[in-house]
């Protein structure tokens, strides 16, 4: 076997290839940004196999190297440049892009949030592949819009054999169901994307388009978005939802003379009815961030921060993540981490029940069926 070689650190050659960057360390691999010596204008992303008695790293970069060199959306990856070996290690180097674009127009974050779905509608769809890590760490732009990166667990959609039930993905952005290990399914692959939009647009482009990001992250998997072509027809429909809104505001706004004298209580009114919406918006997003924040302490056994937090999701009557009351409420009757409290167990295992979670409603038939054994019981 061969011996591991020093960790290659900035200033190191592997190659023809000079590190000026390190990304850090991959399930398969440690990760650099590179430039050539000669010529050397050309940059490039650089993985080096470095797990030496693992043979699943190594399965999963061989199987990351050939979806390099083979790119399944070639226009949207970037270009493989070469394939080698350092030390008796394998490494392979693509070309490099632009982190997610800063400073963009709402119009042009909505281009880059179509033009996300899509990818992911022709990876999933037309090509057969899952990605399983999506996440913006893993984006990067080209002229405006999202390029794919990193291949490390990506799999063929429909073959069992390279279809384990593992969790995989990052925490912050992996579906619920994963976590639980169930299987991955377009769904899985859906939510993660709009974690991730949820995470990289600007806050105007996330109010405007929460209806189906909402729906896409859905913590229930039966309850979620079940497929890219009506994540695509929702999202495009909350734009323009919000471009016809944009348009009356300004047609009342420039009405002059006597318009303006007929529609000034109209008009105040509309002000304060748009801020009542925007407010149910703010705290409707405010309330799912706080239910996910929950989830994930709970994900990690920190109880304290995880009733703290669904709680306020769940108090705050705004919250539709019918999955974390649910959860909150199984803290409660069982007493996890928490002193047990039965009625306000109920309370929330009956909120979640009622926004169709489907666990909760299960819990909610044996309690009511334990309820009933017990008053027949002490009847005289």
């Amino acid at each position: 076997m061969t011996s591991p070689p020093d960790r290659p650190v900035c200033g190191n050659t592997i190659g023809d290839w000079l590190i000026v960057g390190d990304f850090g360390d991959g399930l398969s691999g440690s990760v650099y940004r590179v430039r050539h010596l000669s010529p050397p204008g050309l940059s490039g992303v650089l993985k080096l196999h470095r797990v030496w008695e693992n043979g699943v790293s190594e399965k999963s970069f061989l199987a990351e190297r050939t979806l390099a060199e083979q790119p399944p959306l070639p226009e949207r990856m970037a270009e493989w440049l070469v394939s080698d070996s350092w030390q008796g290690h394998p490494y392979f180097v693509t070309t490099y892009l632009d982190p997610t674009p800063k400073g963009l127009s709402d119009r042009e974050w909505m281009t880059y949030a179509f033009a996300l779905i899509d990818l992911f509608a022709e990876l999933n769809g037309n090509r057969l592949i899952y990605h399983r890590d999506v996440k913006p760490r893993n984006l990067r732009s080209r002229n405006g819009l999202p390029m794919l990166i990193d291949l490390g667990l990506a799999i063929p959609r429909d073959d069992d054999a390279l279809y384990p039930l593992e969790r995989v993905g990052s925490r912050d952005f992996i579906a619920p169901e994963i976590l639980r290990g169930e299987r991955y399914d377009v769904r899985s692959e859906i939510y993660s994307t709009a974690r991730t939009l949820l995470a990289i647009l600007p806050t105007s482009v996330k109010r405007t388009l929460s209806p189906s990001l909402f729906h896409a992250s859905e913590q229930n998997r039966e309850q979620r978005t079940p497929s890219w072509q009506v994540f695509r027809r929702e999202a495009e429909a909350d734009w323009q939802a919000h471009l016809r809104n944009r348009k009356t505001r300004l047609a009342i706004l420039s009405a002059g003379g006597a318009a303006a004298a007929i529609f000034f209580g109209a008009l105040a009114y509309y002000h304060y009815d748009a801020r009542q919406i925007q407010d149910k918006s703010d705290e409707h997003y405010r309330a799912q961030s706080l239910a996910q924040h929950g989830l994930d302490a709970y994900n990690n056994h920190q109880m304290d921060k995880a009733v703290f937090y669904l709680k306020q999701a769940a108090d705050s009557g705004c919250c539709t993540n019918s999955h974390a009351i649910g959860t909150l409420g199984d803290i409660y009757l069982r007493g996890v981490g928490v002193p047990a409290n039965d009625k306000l167990g109920r309370h929330y295992i009956e909120e979640a029940a009622k926004l169709g979670d489907k666990d909760s409603k299960d819990i909610l038939t044996t309690l009511n069926a334990n309820s009933t054994c017990a008053s027949i019981k002490v009847r005289p």
